[in-house]
């Protein structure tokens, strides 16, 4: 009788751990850490208009990046912030540019109305 209630007992934990373990895996992959270096992969509506080339997010808090904007290209420093959804840009020359941000393990994408950029985790 002991052990099918060990069983029981094993049996009624499986389904929680599985919530958990999935719980933790979408996270990890939409509101993880952008930390580290990223490369784009593509940019829409073409790169002319908005690119983000290269990209570091230290975890400090800076970020530098060479970024196209308007056909304006540079390089650029400054702070982030990133709240699993959204992410935040504040140059050091001032102003701030808010993207959606959706973080899937090595990709992150960043939209900001009819702009997108895909990156990749370097």
């Amino acid at each position: 009788m002991r052990d099918g209630r060990l069983s029981t007992a094993r049996a009624s934990r499986t389904p929680i751990l599985l919530l958990a373990s999935i719980c933790a895996l979408a996270s990890a992959g939409c509101g993880g850490s952008v930390v580290g270096h990223w490369r784009m992969m593509s940019s829409s509506p073409n790169r002319d208009l908005f690119a983000l080339d290269d990209v570091r997010f230290h975890s400090d808090g800076s970020y530098s990046a060479t970024a196209t904007i308007d056909g304006s290209t540079q390089r650029e420093l400054g702070m982030y912030e990133y709240n699993g959804w959204k992410l935040y840009l504040r140059p050091k020359g001032g102003g701030q540019r808010t993207f959606e941000a959706t973080l899937k393990f090595s990709r992150l994408e960043l939209v900001d109305r009819e702009r997108k950029v895909s990156l990749k985790r370097e």
